[in-house]
């Protein structure tokens, strides 16, 4: 293999990296994104969950 050759693949070889490194980034981005709304939807769920316990146990005390 020449070395003209070498470093072109050299060269391509620090591109593909370059790109990979990128696009995990955004990857990375995207799933913090992914977390954060998990988050707000759990939060938002257990919200709703006590205000339907509580809306349970004030509708068994009025039917006592």
């Amino acid at each position: 293999m020449s070395n003209e050759n070498f470093e072109a693949m050299r060269a391509k070889a620090k591109e593909c990296e370059d790109l990979v490194e990128k696009k995990e980034a955004i990857v990375m981005a995207e799933l913090q994104q992914i977390y954060a709304k998990k988050n707000e939807v759990d939060r938002s769920n257990t919200y709703q969950e006590k205000k339907f316990q509580s809306i349970q146990v004030n509708k068994d005390r009025d039917l006592r």
